[in-house]
């Protein structure tokens, strides 16, 4: 009698193990995205260099960067030539030199920059005529 007994709970705890909504098993996984390094310039025009006392010339253009994360903004330039006479422009990057890096850990939405040349003409004799160069904005990333 004892064992129908015990087979009679067995019996009835194997239903109540069925009947029950409880998990018999559970796993896990990672999910993981990777989203590249992102950047733009735009707005970036053609600009001259203009004077008042034909010695010093100077001239700048905005530009917009949007970036998702750190980069690097490199300017390389040309001379400003005509024929055969060429001249030396300074060139800088929001008034600093030719490189600068986005801040750590940040993005960019739109952020205006400015670029801008100089040139000075300390010899009366350089040539007159139209000087024409070009300035190359790299984004890089770090």
């Amino acid at each position: 009698m004892r064992s129908i007994s015990y087979l009679m709970a067995v019996i009835a705890l194997s239903f109540t193990t069925h009947a029950s909504a409880e998990d018999l098993t559970t796993d896990a996984a990672v999910m993981s995205m990777s989203i590249p390094l992102y950047a733009s310039i735009s707005k970036l025009d053609d600009f001259s260099l203009t004077s008042t006392d034909s010695v010093n010339y100077s001239g700048s253009d905005n530009y917009s960067l949007v970036t998702n994360g750190q980069v690097r903004v490199t300017a390389t330039y040309t001379n400003l030539v005509n024929g055969s006479t060429s001249v030396t422009p300074t060139v800088s990057l929001d008034g600093g030199g030719t490189t600068f890096d986005t801040a750590v850990d940040s993005s960019h939405n739109n952020a205006l920059h400015v670029l801008s040349a100089s040139a000075v003409i300390s010899d009366p004799t350089t040539a007159g005529g139209n000087y024409v160069g070009t300035i190359t904005l790299t984004v890089s990333s770090i």
